[in-house]
């Protein structure tokens, strides 16, 4: 019975800090994945990095046919970032991918 009681506590500390990393988000950055919904004809995903000690989210498309410029996102989720990027190439090549925040997946609502 105490293994059992200890197990559900466990998966309950998991969830409750899945829940709170999901949180963190900042709120624009979390109604752009509202408003993006279920439209994923261009693949959209945002991504999270580490650049040049801050953090930056962006919002980019994985669709190959599809004509896009990525939107940089600081930490508080607002569009000016700065210092900006350069260029797309040189900011992936100095930037850490720390997590892909959220994917569009047409098939999950």
């Amino acid at each position: 019975m105490l293994r059992y009681f200890a197990i559900m506590l466990i998966s309950c500390c998991f969830l409750a800090c899945q829940k709170e990393q999901e949180e963190k988000l900042p709120a624009p950055v979390q109604e752009l994945i509202r408003s993006a919904g279920t439209e994923c004809t261009c693949l959209p995903y945002i991504n999270k990095y580490r650049w040049k000690g801050n953090i930056v989210y962006v919002l980019a498309y994985k669709g190959p046919a599809c004509d896009w410029a990525p939107a940089f996102y600081n930490s508080k989720g607002e569009n000016h970032i700065l210092p900006a990027p350069d260029n797309f190439i040189d900011f992936y090549n100095e930037a850490v991918l720390i997590e892909t925040v959220w994917e569009c997946n047409p098939g999950k609502k």
